[in-house]
């Protein structure tokens, strides 16, 4: 895949339960595995929401990204419908070698996950 497209993972300090990285003035959503929908879109609206505390370490996803869940419901994904930032459980292509539709796309990876599963013992 690194033939066709740039990625990286997502991430987010330190420990998670800090209250004082969210919903505060300025925030804004933070995508995590149970964010990303089956229908390959996010949630309307996130389970959390970052502050500019967290923003400033963590790793953003402009609006039209191509999302895939790395646990839990691993191969979840999703076209983001608008820009977020993104938990290291969560993987974001970018920086595309061709140009390409970001749906095609999306629908390539999700295939792949699925033919694995199909193959996976138990």
């Amino acid at each position: 895949m690194s033939e066709c497209a740039g990625f990286r993972r997502g991430s987010f300090p330190q420990p998670y339960r800090n209250k004082d990285w969210y919903d505060r003035e300025g925030a804004l959503p933070f995508v995590q595995v149970a964010d990303v929908a089956s229908d390959m879109q996010l949630v309307e609206d996130t389970k959390q929401k970052i502050n500019k505390l967290a923003q400033a370490m963590s790793v953003f996803a402009e609006k039209g990204s191509v999302l895939v869940t790395l646990q839990g419901s691993i191969g979840r994904v999703a076209i983001t419908q608008y820009g977020a930032f993104v938990d290291r459980t969560v993987l974001i292509f970018d920086k595309y070698i061709k140009n390409i539709d970001k749906r095609f796309w999306a629908y390539i990876i999700k295939e792949k996950f699925e033919d694995e599963a199909r193959k996976a013992p138990g």
